[in-house]
């Protein structure tokens, strides 16, 4: 009779196998006080939010290009209605987003600080670091799991 063997469990990817067996590299009580409160992972979730309309981000960097810029304009250049970008501005504004200065009856708009330029930026780099050419297909995750020709076509072969 052959014996069997206990079968070992399943475990997912993204577990810690190991996760009682060795202690942690860092102090996870220490790690847990240096983390920001939970009030401010809402705000924070909240700037994400609002930055997840794209109409929304062509404004801000129509601002982060032109500097100051009245309602009229920023819809030229982003190319909706005035009223898009009127709710836009209240909403990014209302987020201290985007600062006002008065003109008579005109209002120009600017980025707040920046912090709002640096997000920006950062997350234009972020997004042409993924496209750029010289990136290795290597060391791209999504890149790996799947041969070229299979690529874009919703094949995988990584099952």
């Amino acid at each position: 009779m052959i014996a069997r063997q206990a079968a070992a469990p399943v475990v997912g990817l993204d577990a810690c196998v190991s996760h009682c067996e060795r202690p942690a590299p860092v102090s996870l009580d220490a790690l847990r006080q240096r983390l920001p409160d939970r009030n401010s992972h809402v705000e924070t979730a909240e700037l994400f939010r609002l930055l997840g309309d794209p109409t929304r981000v062509a404004i801000l960097h129509a601002l982060l290009v032109g500097g100051e810029l009245c309602v009229c304009d920023l819809a030229e250049v982003v190319g909706v209605g005035e009223n898009i970008v009127s709710q836009a501005m209240r909403l990014l504004r209302a987020a201290d987003v985007v600062r006002t200065r008065r003109d008579g009856r005109r209002i120009h708009y600017r980025l707040a600080d920046a912090h709002v330029r640096m997000l920006l930026d950062l997350s234009a780099d972020h997004i042409s670091h993924g496209t750029t050419t010289h990136a290795s297909d290597e060391t791209r995750p999504e890149k790996r799991l799947q041969p070229t020709a299979a690529r874009g076509r919703g094949i995988r072969h990584d099952r």
